[in-house]
């Protein structure tokens, strides 16, 4: 029987919110690679989106 409380059970994995922002950071690094020229309008709407959730 595990006698750890139902709280701390439901910790034990990663972090989903840790995970979504590793993503958005992953995706701003990529299109922020890119030089200015090569970004399509399409992306530039993305990367305004990502920097709102923030």
């Amino acid at each position: 029987m595990d006698k750890r409380s139902r709280r701390q059970r439901r910790r034990r994995g990663a972090r989903p919110y840790l995970v979504r922002q590793e993503l958005l950071v992953g995706a701003a690094r990529a299109v922020l690679a890119r030089p200015l020229a090569a970004w399509q309008h399409g992306e530039l709407e993305e990367l305004v989106g990502l920097t709102r959730r923030w």
